[in-house]
């Protein structure tokens, strides 16, 4: 049995959300992202996805309080890259 879901776009997040660090909410989309490929979602990673994934990274390196602060959740929900990468 197939179960056809459509993705809701533009729902606020709550302001709860902005006080999860930036590492925890990575960790969760990247899980997120395995699961739901691990069940049949085809999953695109361009240039561009990896090219943003590694600055996070680098600035995250190099400051993680400012990278968290800067990487909100409205302004990496805003960006259509995937930040998630796979091996």
């Amino acid at each position: 049995m197939t179960i056809t879901v459509e993705p809701e776009v533009g729902i606020p997040l709550p302001d709860s959300a902005t006080k999860i660090k930036l590492a925890d909410r990575i960790s969760a989309a990247a899980e997120t992202s395995k699961l739901l490929a691990s069940h049949g979602l085809d999953i695109q990673v361009t240039a561009e996805d990896k090219d943003n994934a590694a600055k996070i990274a680098t600035a995250f390196a190099a400051d993680p309080i400012m990278t968290t602060k800067k990487a909100t959740p409205k302004r990496t929900a805003a960006s259509d890259a995937c930040y998630v990468t796979f091996n």
